[in-house]
């Protein structure tokens, strides 16, 4: 710490003595006081002033401090600290932050807030219980979520609530949570009514390299339903393999999100997808979704599909039926790089009343899709919301602007 001051002027002592023998009965130090310091050092804080208003008991036995810790950056909490001499130190903790301002304030005191999250809405209560035994400390702590709304990069979330317990000694880490929803995470395609419940356990001094416990991981996805399947992870154990599971997925409302106009189609999607999770960033191997019998109908507008057909009758006949395709089998394995590239290997089988008469048709494609451009896409278009689409906005000036400040470079050389 550097530059501390406390003011005790408002502190008095009282004693009392026994002459015979001499001995000290009773000794009483109490009042308000006052603690400032330019800087703590520690490396979950930044750099700033902090201030500690309280008040001070103390007798032979005990001493007690009770008050307010404040940060130059806004953040207030209220401290309980009980020092029994001959028992257990206990400190009790409690603060919370509101609104934008108290995502600011959080923001601008501890080192571990993510640099990509904003909060613009809602409240968060932290409740700590730490006790200090002779043979280590003991926390217990409760993180609690109260419809807060805000932003993690570009991607948008709202109401968030439920509780999150922490529980540390001087080997373990444990993190828990029952009840943890999300109204709705939206990245370009909204996820809602998000539902997660396990825990997280690991050594003290590995926390990185500790044991994923995921009982639930639920959220509606365009009509229907993805979840992560149960199960157990360690995190030591890179790349984590995470079984995916979607059922009920509206290809009617799949097509409406896609920004291209023109597209419709019908039918019930579901399927596996196995996720990898590495230090190099998130990939599919093999895939597969499929549609519910008994099938639907896919339409493709045909002023973007006659461009692959000239010259080609195939193609020719594979764009007319499309249409106004009726398929009764939809399968597609999905395969997605580290890069964000997307490739769906599709078998369509079905028909066409416009080609052939309806005679039955099989149809292979394989399609291809940047999945950072098409979320950009949707984020540029609104879908997310405005504060999404002006970021999104800032961040393509920002990248022109270096492109032509390096071309000019370039071109000057």
């Amino acid at each position: 710490m550097d530059d501390l001051g406390v003011n005790l002027a408002g502190v008095t002592l009282v004693g009392e003595y026994q002459l015979t023998p001499m001995a000290l009965e009773r000794l009483a130090v109490e009042g308000p006081f006052e603690a400032t310091v330019a800087t703590i050092h520690n490396s979950q804080l930044l750099p700033q002033p902090w201030r500690f208003d309280g008040q001070l008991d103390g007798t032979l036995t005990e001493l007690k401090i009770d008050g307010r810790l404040s940060s130059d950056a806004g953040v207030d909490a209220d401290m309980d600290m009980n020092y029994p001499f001959e028992g257990v130190p206990v400190l009790e903790v409690s603060m919370d932050a509101a609104g934008a301002s108290g995502g600011r304030a959080l923001a601008d005191t501890f080192t571990a807030w993510p640099a990509a999250l904003e909060v613009s809405d809602g409240r968060v209560a932290a409740a700590l219980s730490a006790r200090f035994p002779s043979q280590g400390i003991r926390v217990q702590g409760d993180l609690v979520f109260d419809n807060l709304d805000g932003l993690y990069d570009r991607t948008a979330w709202t109401g968030l609530d439920g509780r999150v317990n922490l529980n540390l000694d001087n080997d373990h880490v444990n993190v828990r949570t029952s009840d943890l929803v999300l109204d709705a995470l939206n990245p370009g395609i909204a996820l809602r009514d998000v539902r997660v419940a396990g825990l997280y356990r690991s050594p003290r001094d590995q926390i990185a390299n500790g044991t994923l416990v995921l009982d639930q991981a639920s959220s509606e996805l365009l009509g229907g339903e993805v979840w992560v399947t149960p199960g157990e992870w360690q995190l030591a154990d890179m790349p984590l393999r995470i079984p995916l599971e979607l059922s009920g997925i509206e290809l009617a409302k799949l097509m409406q999100v896609y920004p291209a106009e023109g597209l419709a189609g019908s039918g019930l999607l579901q399927g596996a997808i196995p996720v990898r999770v590495g230090p190099e960033g998130v990939s599919i191997d093999a895939g597969q979704v499929q549609a519910v019998a008994p099938g639907g109908t896919l339409k493709l507008p045909a002023d973007r599909l006659k461009g692959m057909a000239q010259g080609n009758q195939a193609m020719a006949l594979v764009v007319q039926a499309m249409e106004n395709f009726h398929y009764s089998v939809l399968n597609s394995t999905i395969d997605y790089a580290q890069d964000g590239t997307l490739v769906l290997g599709l078998r369509l089988e079905g028909s066409s009343p416009e080609v052939r008469d309806g005679h039955p048709i099989v149809l292979n494609i394989n399609l291809e899709e940047d999945i950072p451009a098409l979320l950009t896409s949707l984020q540029l278009s609104g879908r997310v919301n405005d504060a999404v689409t002006e970021k999104v906005r800032n961040l393509i000036r920002e990248r022109d602007a270096q492109r032509q400040s390096t071309g000019a470079g370039n071109n000057q050389e």
